[in-house]
């Protein structure tokens, strides 16, 4: 489609037509109103879930390997954390690549295996029990961290 650039910059409704000869500022003023059927995006939150303030995603075999962890180990992976948020305030860390003690590459961090006694074994297991959650609940986690097992618990 070849844009005029008079056209596309006129605000003539006469000469603002598209290919099919219809008028684009209407569909503009549609495009631009809120209605309550609008296709709002897809998150897996709520507006009352609570959030930890982390990113994270599965562990995979693949990384599980980087980690110096068993291939079978399942947990979510934290990513990054959030500066001020509960899961900064409970001290999770996020992955980071280092060099171990022979010169090979190694990924560090924390991997969450846990959430208020649920097994995790992805991410989407985290915000399963997120949404079970109120603003001000405290919440369990337990991580790996360097082969080590911590138990770390924070308000939400």
């Amino acid at each position: 489609m070849k844009i005029d650039r008079n056209s596309y910059h006129n605000n003539d409704k006469s000469n603002n037509k598209n290919e099919n000869g219809k008028n684009n500022s209407d569909r503009n003023d549609k495009l631009s109103s809120s209605s309550s059927t609008s296709p709002q995006p897809l998150s897996p939150y709520t507006p009352n879930t609570p959030r930890l303030g982390i990113g994270t995603f599965d562990l995979t075999p693949s990384i599980a390997e980087d980690m110096r962890l068993p291939m079978k180990y399942k947990g979510a992976l934290v990513q990054s954390v959030f500066h001020g948020s509960p899961a900064y305030t409970a001290g999770l860390k996020g992955s980071i690549l280092d060099v171990d003690k022979s010169g090979y590459l190694i990924r560090r961090g924390d991997v969450i295996i846990a959430v208020d006694g649920h097994k995790v074994d992805g991410a989407m297991d985290i915000i399963k029990q997120l949404k079970k959650k109120h603003p001000g609940d405290l919440l369990n986690l337990v991580v790996s961290r360097n082969n080590q097992i911590l138990n770390l618990m924070t308000k939400l």
